[in-house]
């Protein structure tokens, strides 16, 4: 049985970044403009990456060459969309919802 100091060490930043992905991705869904919306879920997907880095190292596992290649195919492809969604929130800026210090 591990102590309660080590558990709450191990789940706070998981439960503290694992909060900041929900409520962009829910904030995305409440803005009436486009690039407001595909800034939101850039920064969305940029911020369950460092989540998902978090709960892949947080298990002690012996195998770490397989659960780095199921990261890889799972982070890869997220990276390059939210990169995608930043970009296209940049070039629709004109609408209103985001300035250029922010896609």
């Amino acid at each position: 049985m591990d102590s309660l100091p080590y558990i709450v060490g191990s789940l706070l930043p998981l439960v503290i970044f694992g909060c900041l992905p929900a409520y962009f991705l829910d904030r995305s869904f409440r803005v009436p403009t486009r690039s407001a919306f595909l800034a939101n879920l850039s920064l969305a997907c940029g911020l369950a990456m460092v989540i998902f880095g978090e709960i892949l190292f947080s298990s002690p596992e012996t195998n770490w060459s397989r659960r780095l290649l199921i990261a890889g195919f799972i982070r890869g492809p997220l990276a390059l969309i939210g990169i995608g969604l930043a970009i296209t929130a940049f070039l629709n800026c004109r609408d209103g919802g985001v300035t250029a210090a922010r896609p």
